[in-house]
């Protein structure tokens, strides 16, 4: 996807049960593509969780895509999907891949680069420019070799073979055809040239006047009401033919030749200038002509007719989607910025503090934009805690927030809403959060006998039965579990870093027990 309108791709899993993964990559990069010579690589996702586990593809990027729609790993397996890069343009590429599991896992995002070359080396000066830095290197490029044939030998040219198709010529604006190769068969054919940027703007100059990409055969009468006005959308004509039309100083070419018109006078603004202003109220209407009546065949092939007697070419006929990247042809080009931000989930389930919750939450956060954005993070609940509470995320690039399921004085099902604030109101976020707290005292009517104290820097256990001991962080995570056996009756603390930590005694039949108990600075 293009740089500064970049969308990810999410990897979504169907299941509400943990399915915890990991990704054989982070980030991959593509290197040097071609345009038409698309690259794939394999990205490996490894199923951890007990149950098999549905990973579905939702591509949103044109230039960044994956093979399948979805796919179906089995617990404790791995899959492939590939991943494609197919640039649209000759430019930077730098998206994120989103492989996100609806389960206690979260999600995971790649980094995915690339670089887009065109195959043809006639625009490598436009390599990676936008706006006014990529129209002063095509008007240095459409002028480079330029040769100025003067205007009758363009003529010849045109009515003799760039525009005649089998001893036929058809005028642009009418579709009427008739037989002739030369200026004198056009004459007793009543045809002539025109000149889609107005000769009387430009005091018929040269080499203007000549310029095989805005000349085209023409009726007469059609160019005689053409004359010099602007195109546009003509809604009550006084004149029509062949689908072209005239009426209030406008006129309207035929569907088959709108988007030659719109290409021309980009062509002609960016190779010469914007003479009296001609194209600046046109610029709109005719980039929708460009976009809905796109090249075809035959305006390639006579592209290349151009240059073989001209020696240059029309950029958007060759790469029509240079007009994404100027924001304007007729007057200073800057691209707006653009703000596109996505996370990779609005619902979470933290699971259960301690039972399930031995690894945080990971939420990513993605910038698809032009411009770095800045989020806040808050919330109301003291058990759910996102680990930082301002996040930083530059254009074209994802943030893998955590959050951490923690305990507190609260026992049972809470719920709690994350909010995201930036800037741009349009790309704030909340995150409804839901956990549950287990308690983490001796279950009802069922007691143990076993007595779990803190003697110094250990962890004193007796009168056990066979089972486990464990000890949790502040956040649920397993530091360490041993088996209980008759021989086991102490665990040594001293290598804890300072926390807060919990001891869980489970016994061979279920039944837990727990002492909470501080490591303090030594």
């Amino acid at each position: 996807m293009l740089k500064r309108a970049l969308i990810p791709v999410f990897i979504l899993t169907g299941f509400q049960a943990s399915a915890q993964f990991t990704l054989s990559d982070s980030a991959i990069d593509f290197g040097t593509v071609t345009k038409g010579s698309p690259k794939t690589v394999e990205l490996i996702i490894t199923n951890n969780s007990d149950q098999g586990t549905l990973f579905r593809i939702l591509p949103e990027d044109k230039s960044f895509t994956a093979n399948l729609p979805e796919i179906g790993i089995n617990a404790h397996n791995t899959d492939t999907i590939r991943i494609t890069f197919d640039p649209f343009q000759n430019v930077d590429y730098n998206s994120e891949i989103i492989v996100q599991s609806s389960g206690l896992a979260g999600s995971r995002s790649v980094d995915v680069r690339g670089k887009g070359v065109y195959v043809d080396s006639y625009y490598d000066a436009t390599q990676n420019l936008y706006d006014e830095d990529l129209k002063s290197a095509l008007k240095s490029l459409l002028a480079k070799n330029y040769k100025s044939l003067g205007y009758n030998t363009a003529r010849d040219y045109m009515y003799g073979n760039i525009d005649n198709h089998d001893g036929v010529v058809t005028c642009v604006y009418t579709g009427r055809t008739a037989v002739f190769n030369d200026r004198n068969g056009a004459n007793s054919n009543s045809f002539n040239c025109e000149h889609t940027w107005p000769q009387s703007l430009f005091n018929s100059n040269e080499p203007e006047k000549s310029d095989l990409n805005h000349i085209f055969p023409t009726d007469n009468t059609a160019n005689s009401y053409r004359s010099n006005y602007p195109f546009g959308v003509v809604n009550s004509p006084t004149w029509t033919n062949g689908g072209s039309k005239y009426g209030s100083s406008l006129f309207e070419p035929r569907d088959a030749h709108k988007g030659n018109v719109a290409r021309a006078l980009f062509y002609f603004s960016i190779r010469y200038q914007n003479y009296s202003s001609f194209l600046t109220n046109q610029e709109t209407i005719l980039r929708s002509w460009a976009s809905s009546f796109p090249p075809t065949s035959s305006d390639s092939l006579r592209n290349e007719q151009v240059f073989y007697y001209q020696k240059n070419r029309n950029p958007f006929v060759d790469h029509p989607e240079f007009l994404e990247r100027i924001q304007s042809i007729s007057s200073t080009s800057k691209l707006p910025p653009k703000y596109i931000a996505a996370i990779s989930a609005s619902n979470i389930d933290l699971g259960k503090f301690p039972a399930t919750n031995l690894q945080p939450y990971v939420l990513v956060v993605y910038n698809g934009g032009s411009d770095s954005l800045r989020y806040s993070l808050s919330n109301s609940r003291q058990e759910i805690v996102p680990e930082v509470n301002q996040i930083s995320i530059a254009p074209g690039e994802s943030y893998e927030l955590k959050i951490w399921l923690h305990a507190g004085t609260e026992i049972g099902k809470i719920t709690d809403t994350i909010f995201l604030s930036t800037s741009k109101e349009a790309l704030n976020f909340k995150i409804d959060v839901t956990a549950e707290i287990l308690s983490l005292s001796v279950r009802p009517n069922e007691l143990i006998k076993a007595n779990l104290s803190i003697i110094g820097n250990r962890l004193s256990i007796l009168n056990a039965n066979h089972g486990t001991i464990r000890i949790l962080d502040i956040s649920g995570r397993t530091i360490r579990l041993n088996d209980i056996t008759s021989s086991f009756t102490e665990m040594p603390l001293n290598d804890f870093v300072p926390g807060v930590y919990f001891a869980v005694l489970e016994d061979r039949n279920g039944v837990q027990q727990s002492k909470k108990f501080v490591i303090s600075e030594h």
